[in-house]
């Protein structure tokens, strides 16, 4: 059995290893607080990344949740895990002023801890049999998993969303062999996301949500082409497509922003079609968009990564009630992608329900980033 937080880099870890996972949905088993650890407590109004050492080998968990929860962003939390990381909490010296990732549970002697409001849920996932594991093994490991789930009495929802690429910096070379120095960059010299190269996604079927507001004008052909390309990749590699766009309404008496123009499908030629006939106008509805995609993909039995390719959120509203509403309507069957297009204003609740964001500052960056978070 293999206990982690259940995340795509967690997995790729057990596909890397040849390890399968034997059922369909692991459940979690246990959680701790995580926090900060320093001399005396520490008032989190006044915690800023900088302060904080991350110890990576001791415990990575935690260093990516309070790296993610203190940084604000993913591209600083993937650079304060890179360049502030330490092998072990025993090099920590709390008399420097510095402060601790840690959980509740691991705190240095003589330290005190202050929580940041999240917590690391650990999944069991059992794992099927292997040359050095037998079926009777196998069946243990499946059988101590869900004992031990049905004593859990907390939540996956205790555990905040945050992108593969935040868990993938917290390993201990992960910040050099996952993320590469997308912390300073955001991408490579061709345009694409270092983390592509890793495989950190793979590829699935992909309803893609593409902001057509009056914002993403100087981006929209590049965002055309980048999405037809990929749609048709994911068609050859046996994947089902669609397409939605959005910004505001554009017409007398239409209420919502967002148009469903090609249910996700084996069609992927008509989604590359389709996609070059948007026009720009409104402003982006984003939330309402990708609170609609959830609540219809996440009513199906199968699971479908939605990508949403947005210059940012004009309908933002109660953040809480956003998040709430997006991830009870998700469940298990949706992952949310983000491509974040021009140098707009970053909206945290949609960045905290995205399993995986990248950048695309210029045009020539889209295709790059959307590969990224298609899993090409």
């Amino acid at each position: 059995m293999y206990l982690a937080p259940d995340t795509g880099v967690s997995r790729q870890i057990l596909d890397s290893a040849g390890r399968s996972i034997a059922v369909s949905d692991p459940k979690p088993v246990s959680s701790q607080a995580v926090g900060v650890a320093g001399k005396g407590e520490v008032k989190l109004e006044d915690l800023t990344v900088d302060k904080v050492l991350f110890p990576v080998r001791d415990n990575p968990t935690a260093s990516a949740l309070v790296a993610s929860q203190v940084a604000g962003n993913d591209n600083a939390a993937v650079q304060a895990l890179t360049a502030q990381r330490i092998d072990s909490a025993a090099n920590f010296d709390a008399a420097n002023g510095k402060v601790l990732a840690t959980t509740e549970t691991t705190v240095p002697e003589g330290s005190t801890f202050t929580p940041v409001g999240a917590k690391a849920v650990y999944v069991a996932f059992p794992l099927n049999q292997s040359d050095r594991v037998d079926e009777n093994q196998a069946r243990a490991g499946q059988d101590f998993a869900r004992v031990a789930a049905e004593q859990f009495d907390g939540s996956e929802k205790d555990q905040p969303v945050i992108s593969d690429l935040v868990w993938a910096a917290a390993l201990p070379a992960g910040g050099e062999a996952i993320t590469g120095d997308t912390a300073q960059k955001g991408s490579d010299s061709d345009g694409a996301d270092p983390a592509n190269h890793a495989g950190s996604l793979a590829a699935a079927d992909t309803l893609f949500l593409l902001d057509t507001s009056d914002a993403m004008a100087p981006y929209l052909q590049a965002a055309k082409d980048a999405i037809a390309d990929a749609a048709v990749e994911l068609g050859a590699q046996g994947k089902q497509v669609g397409l939605w766009n959005y910004s505001s309404p554009l017409n007398p008496g239409v209420q919502v922003g967002y148009r469903q123009n090609i249910t996700v499908s084996p069609d992927a030629d008509s989604v590359a079609v389709a996609v070059r006939r948007f026009l720009t106008g409104g402003v982006p509805q984003t939330r309402q968009a990708v609170e609609a995609a959830a609540g219809v993909y996440g009513g199906l039995e199968t699971t479908t990564r939605v990508v949403v390719v947005t210059t940012g959120t004009a309908d933002a509203g109660n953040d809480q009630a956003f998040l709430d509403a997006v991830r009870g309507a998700a469940g298990d069957k949706v992952e949310i992608t983000v491509v974040r297009v021009g140098g707009g204003e970053v909206d945290h609740a949609l960045e905290s329900v995205a399993a995986h964001t990248a950048d695309a500052e210029e045009p020539g960056d889209i295709a790059g980033a959307l590969n990224t978070v298609v899993g090409l």
